[in-house]
């Protein structure tokens, strides 16, 4: 992490931090209603998005070095953001038996609202900080 400015680390710390209570509170939610029968296909959805962290910090690292407007860097995470999320939902929805798919997408979304809204925080007071 050395290199990084202090947003950045934040961001991460903040993500990571939500990412680990939603995931405690989807296994907790999950043991309470079905015993500990949690399929193993829910793991996927932190990793998802941990992959989509790296690839926001792999873009936000190659606009910064080539000297391109916040805007770009922007408009480019949030459209590699949606084919990787597009990709996911078709690969698991897929892969998934049926019983477990319905679960599997709330979870998911809950997932992808409460970090949706991390990663909007952030990137608004890193715009407002750059202008």
């Amino acid at each position: 992490m050395l290199g990084m400015n202090v947003e950045i680390k934040r961001l991460i710390y903040s993500y990571l931090i939500a990412m680990s209570l939603l995931t405690a509170a989807s296994g907790a939610v999950f043991a309470y209603f079905e015993g500990t029968n949690m399929p193993v296909a829910f793991v996927s959805i932190p990793l998802f998005f941990i992959l989509t962290l790296l690839a926001m910090l792999l873009i936000r690292r190659n606009n910064t070095k080539k000297g391109k407007p916040q805007h770009m860097f922007l408009l480019l995470y949030r459209a590699v953001r949606m084919f990787m999320l597009i990709a996911f939902v078709v690969v698991s929805c897929m892969l998934l038996q049926k019983e477990n798919l319905l679960r599997f997408m709330i979870v998911f979304c809950v997932f992808y609202i409460v970090l949706g809204v991390v990663e909007t925080v952030f990137l608004l007071k890193l715009s407002k900080s750059e202008k």
